[in-house]
């Protein structure tokens, strides 16, 4: 559900970012490279959060917490 939103959101800000552009009679030449630039952003800025995301569940990992067993099997450990 969560990414759901995310999409949402980027697909609302593309737009909105086009519509403004398209409003103040930006060239297509120029649209286009301030839209690839946008992605280029929202892209490493996913590839950003996912890496720390992986960085910090094998910390999790190395201290011994792991969140995917069933809370019974973590009492009993």
């Amino acid at each position: 559900m969560d990414i759901l939103l995310w999409q949402i959101f980027i697909f609302l800000l593309f737009g909105g970012i086009y519509f403004v552009l398209e409003q103040m009679s930006v060239d297509a030449q120029e649209r286009t490279a301030a839209l690839v630039l946008l992605a280029a952003i929202v892209l490493v800025s996913a590839i950003w959060q996912a890496t720390g995301l992986g960085i910090a569940r094998v910390h999790m990992l190395l201290n011994g917490i792991d969140l995917e067993r069933p809370s019974q099997e973590r009492n009993s450990a």
